[in-house]
């Protein structure tokens, strides 16, 4: 079974390959502004849609993120790039 939030992480994969194809373009940074709340989205919608559909895997959501957010500033990646990059462009 897809879950919806492979759906989305599958349309990251599609923007970040036509950003590398197309670079540099007017469109650079819409594309970008849109495949960093994409990355961030991913988790919202793991809780959100795929959590609603058990609670199996609610749990498993939830224990996921306080592990992920008991470890900050590790993994790196999401907290300085994917939750800083969607705040700097969404926020900012």
């Amino acid at each position: 079974m897809t879950t919806a939030a492979r759906l989305v992480l599958g349309d990251c994969e599609r923007i970040l390959a036509d950003i590398k194809e197309d670079m540099p373009s007017e469109l650079w940074r819409p594309r970008w502004a849109g495949l960093v709340a994409l990355l961030r989205a991913v988790g919202h919608v793991l809780d959100k849609v795929d959590g609603a559909r058990s609670p199996e895997a609610k749990r498993a959501i939830q224990a996921a993120w306080k592990d992920l957010s008991d470890s900050k500033p590790e993994p790196r990646i999401f907290w300085e790039f994917v939750e800083a990059e969607r705040n700097n462009v969404l926020k900012t």
